[in-house]
């Protein structure tokens, strides 16, 4: 599995893809591996791939919530938002202290475009967890740049670039 992981890190998708593919042939239900490839998976943009994998994960281990989490992202990264909110909250559902939950569900509504309210509400919540993740001051500046609050939303950019320098989207909110 280390090598896998360290392969999807190094944006060798195929090669990791090679390594789960080992490891689970030891190890059919290894939910690290299978969420693993998963998001190898989803890098190469085979999303059904990925959503099979993270569906057998997902029934190996039902209380996992980084399962739902991934899962989720995969399916905002193929336009399906309502199901992409669906794995968010009930990741929320099962660890509500868990600051990520908060986060996915955000950057799913801002980029959704729906309830944006609630989006911003998302990303506060997840900000009183852990401030110091730029990503969620970048979907809440998303967030308020589509309701019209342009300034909250340079604001929150602003505190994400000093984060992260060259974080796309928030050069692009505050351009």
């Amino acid at each position: 599995d280390a090598r896998g992981v360290t392969r999807a890190l190094l944006q060798d998708p195929d090669g990791a893809i090679h390594d789960f593919d080992v490891s689970l042939k030891l190890k059919p239900d290894d939910t690290l591996a299978l969420m693993s490839r998963g998001s190898a998976w989803d890098q190469k943009g085979d999303y059904p791939r990925a959503i099979a994998d993270y569906d057998l994960a997902v029934k190996a281990a039902p209380t996992n919530p980084l399962i739902l989490l991934n899962r989720g992202v995969t399916f905002a990264n193929m336009g399906d938002y309502a199901h992409a909110l669906a794995d968010d909250e009930a990741a929320i559902t099962m660890a509500p202290q868990f600051s990520g939950g908060y986060s996915s569900r955000c950057l799913t509504r801002a980029t959704w475009g729906k309830d944006l309210d609630n989006a911003v509400a998302d990303c506060d919540q997840a900000l009183r967890m852990n401030a110091r993740n730029f990503v969620d001051y970048v979907s809440r500046a998303l967030a308020r740049y589509k309701m019209g609050q342009n300034d909250a939303a340079i604001a929150d950019a602003t505190t994400a670039l000093k984060m992260s320098p060259n974080a796309p989207t928030a050069l692009l909110i505050k351009g």
